[in-house]
């Protein structure tokens, strides 16, 4: 699973969105951000959707992600 994982993550460009049944498979606890709302006006993304965006777009240093 773990090879699964850095497999998706070393991707030149991630879409974390449209693999994230494998991706929740692999980390079940991702799931529950799946659809849950911030509740918040300054919040336009559920809490997936808002981590899967963070991800995209910081440092591209499989060990960074993994913290």
């Amino acid at each position: 699973m773990e090879k699964n994982i850095e497999k998706i993550l070393k991707q030149e460009k991630l879409d974390l969105d449209s693999q994230k049944e494998i991706i929740f498979k692999i980390i079940p606890e991702l799931k529950a951000e799946d659809g849950f709302d911030h509740k918040h006006p300054h919040h336009c993304y559920d809490v997936w959707k808002h981590t899967a965006f963070a991800v995209e777009h910081s440092k591209p240093d499989l060990y960074y992600y993994m913290i």
